[in-house]
């Protein structure tokens, strides 16, 4: 799955993965939280 590996940093040498979370919502949200690439995901 899309970012659940874990990579060290580079730079500081920490250990770090992206965790993403996943909304659902009815009504269509505000334009600035809205991804131009979001569109067709289902």
């Amino acid at each position: 799955m899309l970012g659940e590996q874990w990579q060290r940093c580079k730079g500081c040498g920490l250990w770090l993965r992206r965790v993403v979370t996943v909304e659902e919502r009815e009504d269509e949200p505000a334009k600035d939280e809205q991804s131009p690439f979001g569109r067709g995901l289902k």
